[in-house]
């Protein structure tokens, strides 16, 4: 979709390309100038966050989250990358950083970084650089379609600066979206007959993109993969991609293709096979609720966040998923779709002549309403009736159901109301200046003979010499200047107050710098544990200080928690007033070794009885108190591991029927112990089906029997049974050499 002069160049005939004329100066560093800009506007957007990179956080929970899972990933590849996904939180529990999306990318490249003194300063230069690259990548993306450098520029804008991607400036995984644009680039090109040049690279860098989203978020692969797919299948239905393309073009076209499904493919298994195992053992399935839940209502589309300044008084609010694009980006986008409406229907030419302008608009405006659709969940909902979304039919795919958020496909939305508000700037600035648009890039796939057989035809150019062409030229770039303002200030929010941290291991609370002094490896709980489960900020402030003093914690926060972890943890919880025998039994089949407590938290009376617990026990020993400023008093105690003699006792008996079996568990000690880590004890038998027993929580001293029913054939018995998921005390959980610091 190239912006074309209504004369020929100097000096061109007809079927022959025109001569090559040199490109202004500002076409020339068109695009570090525009990588400068955003870098810019992500400064702005993101404002205070950069004067403060390196001793705050935009909030306690998201960023922190991402520090611990940046630095940890760091830390496992530089020490032992065979213990990558077995991350020290969620103690007991197998490979807990597949609890949540990926972002390895960030992790691995920028590994020396992560390890430096400054945990703070990574993360926030991350964030701007990738809300920036954003921006760009999309700029990349719509000049080459729109032949325009302004309108690829107010595309930009318009996808990273709406109301749905400041609502995620916490997440960096959400904002690691800057691939699609690059992949969809680089299949325009590898789609279109007409392009030369090198193809297989071009093939590579479309592999490149979707390995990078992979490494990257989850999410934005899931709706990448359905833009590729979407796209192959537009030019399927596409008269000249049928039949007119040359037969070599077709057979190299498919072994491009070939190949880069190899390689996602190849890469996709590799990096999602732990997170596959631990669905099989703990299961990732979102419920019908929580997708319900994530999902966009129709009045999302005119939300705005409670803390935009210019509409919150005026449009609905839609926290914390706003979705409104602001009115100047619906108008351009608007314009841009109407005009290549327009030119589809006067279009005269015969299909094996049509150039690509018909089928990449047609397809971005497909793309978006089937990206909105996708936003609205399996269903919408109309009082009495119920209409099904093709959301339903991605559910179905495999791994489909461990995406929470439907809402999340605003990604392709954004793009595409970007690329059409793209376009609907060429034209208004043509309108407005008479001209066309100017700081024109090359077309946007380089063609054989013949020239551009698709492009856009504008307003003839006003007579004026070269003056009047300069003149035109800037009131375009001024044009466009206000109009990006107006996006800015229509999604314009408020700034939140940053969350100060500790940037040095001597700025830490005095409780933190003993354990960073003392790296034995020793697991840490955190007390009260209910906190955590009410507030995750709790939790991803204890990940950032872990990333610190390095031991290993019982808690944690992801995108997902285990249910037997939230029972673990309202089981203690519940229990916070007296230390219990129950409680000891649990914390020492979890490896704890040291128990911090967090004596501001508790009323008066329940610390007293606290600490009275805890002295009946010779098995707790404290450590010290240590005064914080933070949290209060700070009392640490160390526990004593359990005998290493023995652990739960597992055998089986014939039941009262052919096909049951009596299971028999023993725990030889004088206290309960923690019996299983999955809503029920999973045991394999030793020609591997699988058996569920309904223990408690906690196994009291003793014997104990459960009837289950056994599927197939019976066993012989005595059968020893073992358990799917070890449990805790096997499980050690060590970090790596180095993650001590």
């Amino acid at each position: 979709m190239t912006v074309s002069p209504p004369a020929a160049a100097p000096g061109a005939t007809p079927g022959q390309s025109p001569a090559r004329v040199p490109a202004p100066l500002l076409q020339r560093v068109a695009t570090p100038l525009a990588l400068l800009l955003f870098l810019v506007v992500a400064a702005l957007v993101t404002w205070p966050q950069l004067p403060h990179a390196a001793d705050s956080l935009r909030d306690a929970g998201d960023p922190a989250l991402f520090v611990w899972t940046l630095h940890w990933l760091a830390t496992a590849v530089t020490h032992d990358p065979a213990q990558i996904y077995a991350g020290p939180i969620f103690h007991g529990f197998p490979n807990p950083v597949t609890f949540t999306d990926t972002s390895l990318l960030p992790g691995v490249l920028l590994a020396p970084l992560w390890l430096a003194d400054n945990h703070l300063l990574f993360l926030n230069l991350l964030m701007w650089v990738t809300l920036a690259l954003v921006g760009f990548t999309a700029y990349l993306l719509i000049r080459r379609l729109s032949g325009s450098v302004l309108g690829g520029i107010l595309g930009g804008m318009i996808c990273a600066v709406n109301g749905y991607t400041l609502a995620h400036l916490s997440h960096l995984n959400l904002l690691s979206a800057y691939w699609l644009p690059l992949g969809l680039l680089a299949l325009h090109y590898l789609l279109h007959p007409d392009s030369r040049g090198p193809r297989w690279w071009v093939a590579l860098g479309l592999a490149a993109a979707l390995i990078g989203q992979t490494l990257s978020t989850f999410y934005v692969l899931a709706y990448f993969l359905i833009a590729v797919v979407a796209y192959l299948a537009w030019q399927g239905l596409a008269i000249r991609a049928v039949w007119r393309w040359p037969g070599a073009w077709r057979r190299q076209l498919a072994a491009q293709l070939l190949v880069v499904a190899l390689l996602v493919g190849a890469v996709i298994v590799a990096v999602t096979a732990p997170y596959w195992e631990t669905n099989r053992v703990l299961g990732l399935a979102r419920s019908a609720d929580e997708i319900a839940t994530w999902s966009a209502q129709p009045l999302d589309y005119i939300g705005v966040s409670l803390h935009n300044r210019t509409y919150a008084l005026l449009l609905p609010h839609s926290d914390p998923e706003p979705l409104f694009a602001g009115f100047t980006a619906l108008i351009l986008a608007a314009i841009g779709a109407y005009g290549a409406w327009r030119q589809a229907r006067r279009k005269a030419t015969p299909p094996a002549a049509a150039g690509p302008f018909l089928d990449e608009a047609g397809f971005y405006a497909a793309l978006t309403l089937l990206a909105g659709l996708l936003t609205l969940g399996p269903s919408l909902d109309l009082g009495a009736w119920r209409i099904p979304l093709p959301y339903a039919l991605l559910a179905q795919v495999p791994g489909a159901t461990a995406l929470r958020a439907p809402v999340r496909a605003m990604v392709l939305v954004n793009l595409g109301l970007a690329v059409f508000a793209g376009l609907g700037t060429v034209r208004v600035l043509a309108a407005l200046t008479g001209r066309a648009t100017g700081l024109t890039p090359p077309p946007p796939f380089p063609v054989r003979e013949g020239g551009d057989r698709g492009a856009v035809v504008l307003p003839s150019p006003r007579r004026g010499g070269a003056g009047g062409e300069v003149a035109a030229r800037w009131m375009r770039v001024l044009i466009v200047g206000a109009l990006a303002v107006m996006i800015g200030v229509e999604q314009q929010v408020a700034p939140l107050a940053l969350t100060p941290m500790p940037a040095t291991a001597a700025e830490l609370p005095p409780v933190y710098r003993w354990l960073t002094d003392h790296p034995d490896g020793g697991v840490l709980i955190e007390m009260p544990v209910g906190l955590g489960l009410r507030d995750p900020t709790v939790e991803t402030t204890h990940m950032y200080y872990q990333t610190w003093h390095g031991h290993p914690l019982v808690s944690g926060y992801s995108g997902f928690r285990p249910a037997t972890y939230t029972e673990i943890f309202t089981f203690i919880d519940s229990q916070y007033a007296d230390f219990t025998a129950e409680q000891l039994g649990l914390l020492q089949s979890l490896d704890v070794r040291y128990i911090l407590y967090h004596a501001a938290n508790y009323k008066t009376s329940a610390w007293a009885r606290v600490q009275a617990g805890l002295a009946r026990f010779p098995q707790v020993h404290e450590v010290g108190l240590f005064p914080s400023g933070t949290y209060g008093d700070d009392y640490l105690y160390a526990l004593d591991p359990r005998p290493a003699a023995t652990t739960l006792q597992i055998t089986a008996t014939p039941g009262e029927t052919a096909n049951s079996l009596t299971v028999h568990i023993t725990n030889p000690y004088t206290y309960p112990l923690l019996s299983r880590l999955r809503p029920t004890l999973d045991l394999s038998t030793p020609d591997g089906r699988q058996v569920a027993v309904p223990t408690p929580l906690l196994l009291p001293p003793g014997e104990h029997t459960f009837a289950v029913a056994l599927p197939g054939s019976p066993l012989v018995p005595p059968v020893a049974l073992r358990p799917v998921v070890p449990f805790p005390s096997s499980l050690q959980g060590a970090a790596p050499a180095g993650q001590a610091r």
